[in-house]
């Protein structure tokens, strides 16, 4: 049965342009999946239904090792060189390619020059796990190349999936399907012919071993299965701002896409993940020293010193090499001369460098024209990107209409990825298209802000009394570059409903008190003042509030009022030097109770239905907890049994607040007098109780 899970986001892609918001859309008309991306392993079919890109589904009639070095896939023999048959190396890589080429030119030959090739080792690398129940080789029979008497015919075969728990430090874990002393074909096949039927499983590794020394040859190994692939992937090209809009930054707003599903949705997911950069090369390639070759690469003081002598390489200084006691007498007279000392380690045969013979940085096109043996692994480039992000929530994005991109803006590039999982042969994912908004240019090239606690003297501090009212500054320093908009609109999240906001200040003047204004919420409050345009401006904000536990981090977010742009987010770090914190993070003493705070109002009250004072109002403050606990409050009678359970569950750092009505809980009006409160919280650390006092009075 085929179940189908879609969302049209037709409001999206049609919406008009607000200010400086703009929408790209991935898999339209506009831009189709192949042309806005690759497959990653060469396992997305883009074909099988018009705009939507779905996992491979194996077609029982497709030889499966035809695509595997277009996957990324590569066959080799670890045990054999090209001295072994007196060949080159590339005619050796030939022939290794030319086992599942579909060319019937070439063949590995283990039959010329050779007396015992018995235990010789074949291991292909599909490239990606498939469902596989059938692998058949053989030799060259054409009339060309009558080689049908060197069929192998003593072999062992054997599998694995790929699964990380059947892999060892990146080598697959064997597993024996079938071992065979004289293999004799069946009447339905040609006597060259070797077919192994295994049942149908996840096949990623395909081991061939020979067992007697008799000659032979393989041709073609070709794999046969059916189902979906259990992993695939796409990535879309990296998406350039400036080429998009002709601005340097932008700042990215809700990402949404459509999504169908088949067979069983509980056994297929659809992960969506961003990142973003600075610039439009987001993985460092590598290539792999050739025989007889040596270089150097130039690393940090730090792991230059904790390399083996014998790797260190020359340490230079203004273009002279210098020794090692040399550096640190520098460093000690001179810290900042020091800084400008490289360090550079010496790189042998096999070792991994990331530029080629010219000491060029290596292309992606460059790595890809390497032999297999001398590509290295290609890396992230976390220095100029961010890694990806966690899977956006499908659920929150169908509710919501889209999800806010959490990878770090401004920034000039992104790129999206998805990633198809499934547990069953029958289950897969498809995705019709990809959106997201974005502003440019930003507020700002960058917004860093810091928090701290104003003590007495307005003297900055880290650290603020849970639970208690006090007052905070809040910096943000603004580095505003060629046409970015500025801002005059910060918005501020924060643990509790703020009392008040004191003063705006922006590059240390006091803004008149009657241009700007600010209002609150429980979870955030925002202040609106003149717009801020000049760079290197810096704005204070003076509030009082609360904090709860320890941690507390006051996000914020700037925009010009009534723009339309997608506000940007300001990023934790050095504003300004009066302020030591370089954190958007709150501390709190450790060392005090959970529950702070706990009252009721008004006390007495008179639950009598006259409309007057006919509730009390319990409140409290949960403090130092960072996850939901067990809480519990209850209303006891002065005898000691509980008349009333106002609440069962869990919370949160948080301030609560909850009414009685004065009755119990079978409804009934409890009698006058005094009655206890108690509020329990269970944690790792303990239980703890609070208790108050009200009086019912009539």
């Amino acid at each position: 049965m085929r179940y189908i899970v879609t969302l049209i986001c037709v409001l999206f892609l049609n919406q008009p342009v607000q200010g400086k918001l703009r929408t790209f859309v991935l898999g339209g008309e506009e831009r189709s999946w192949e042309k806005g991306g690759y497959a990653p392993g060469g396992v997305i079919d883009f074909n099988r239904e018009p705009g939507w890109i779905w996992v491979k589904q194996v077609d029982p009639n497709e030889n499966i090792a035809l695509g595997t070095y277009k996957r990324g896939g590569k066959v080799i023999s670890p045990n054999t060189q090209p001295s072994t048959f007196s060949i080159s190396w590339d005619e050796y890589d030939r022939r290794l390619k030319g086992i599942v080429s579909g060319d019937h030119e070439v063949a590995f030959e283990a039959w010329k020059k050779l007396l015992k090739p018995v235990g010789f080792i074949i291991q292909i690398d599909l490239g990606a796990r498939f469902g596989v129940d059938k692998i058949r080789f053989y030799p060259r029979h054409s009339d060309k190349h009558p080689y049908g008497e060197y069929a192998l015919k003593s072999f062992e075969l054997s599998i694995c999936d790929g699964s990380p728990e059947n892999m060892v430090e990146g080598r697959p874990i064997y597993r024996v399907v079938r071992r065979e002393d004289n293999y004799v074909a069946p009447d339905t096949l040609e006597p060259w012919d070797v077919v192994v039927h295994i049942p149908l499983q996840y096949v990623r590794f395909i081991q061939i071993v020979s067992l007697k020394p008799r000659g032979w040859e393989i041709d073609e190994v070709e794999v046969y299965g059916k189902g979906y692939v259990p992993e695939a992937a796409y990535e879309s090209k990296v998406i350039d701002v400036k080429e998009l809009t002709g601005e340097d930054l932008g700042v990215w707003g809700k990402i949404w896409w459509a999504q169908n599903k088949d067979g069983d949705p509980s056994k297929s997911q659809i992960l969506v993940r961003t990142r973003t950069g600075t610039d439009d090369t987001p993985m460092i390639y590598y290539r792999v020293l050739k025989p007889g070759e040596e270089d150097t690469l130039r690393v940090s003081e730090r792991d230059y010193f904790q390399l083996d002598p014998e790797k260190q390489g020359p340490i230079i200084y203004r273009g002279k090499e210098i020794r090692e006691e040399e550096f640190y007498l520098l460093k000690e007279r001179s810290p900042d001369e020091a800084a400008k000392v490289k360090f550079y380690r010496r790189m042998y045969p096999g070792d991994e460098v990331p530029f080629d013979e010219k000491h060029r940085p290596l292309t992606k096109e460059a790595w890809e024209k390497l032999k297999l043996e001398y590509r290295g692994t290609p890396r992230p480039d976390y220095e100029h990107w961010s890694p990806w992000s966690p899977p956006y929530n499908y659920e929150e994005m169908l509710r919501e209409g889209g999800v806010p991109i959490v990878s770090p803006a401004p920034r000039r590039y992104i790129q999206i990825r998805v990633d198809f999982l499934s547990k069953s042969l029958d289950a897969a994912g498809a995705v019709d298209s990809i959106g997201f908004t974005f502003s440019a240019p930003p507020a700002a090239h960058r917004l860093v802000g810091e928090v701290a606690v104003l003590k007495e003297g307005n003297v900055p501090s880290f650290t603020a009394e849970a639970g208690e009212v006090e007052r905070f500054l809040y910096s943000v320093l603004a580095e505003i570059k060629g046409r970015d908009e500025g801002f005059d609109k910060l918005k501020v999240e924060t643990p509790t409903k703020i009392d008040s906001v004191e003063e705006v200040r922006i590059d240390g003047k006091e803004v008149p008190r009657d241009r700007w204004s600010w209002e609150a919420t429980p979870d955030y409050f925002v202040v609106r003042f003149p717009r801020v345009r000049k760079d290197s401006s810096l704005l204070q904000v003076v509030f009082r509030g609360t904090v709860l536990r320890y941690g507390t981090t006051f996000r914020a977010w700037a925009t010009v009022e009534g723009s339309g742009d997608i506000p940007q987010e300001v990023e934790p770090g050095d504003a300004t030097p009066e302020v030591p914190t370089n954190s958007l993070s709150v501390r709190t003493a450790l060392g005090k109770g959970f529950i702070a705070s706990l009252r009721a109002s008004p006390n007495p009250f008179t639950p009598n239905g006259d409309g007057t004072n006919d509730l009390a109002y319990i409140s409290y403050n949960l403090l130092q907890v960072t996850k939901d606990v067990p809480v519990s409050v209850r209303v006891y009678a002065p005898s000691g049994e509980v008349v009333r359970s106002l609440m069962e569950g869990s919370q949160a750092s948080k301030v609560y607040r909850m009414s009685w009505d004065g009755r119990d809980d079978d409804g009934e009006r409890v009698p006058p007098g005094v009655y206890l409160v108690v509020v329990q919280v269970s944690t790792d650390s303990g239980t703890e109780r609070a208790v108050c006092t009200v009086s019912v009075v009539y």
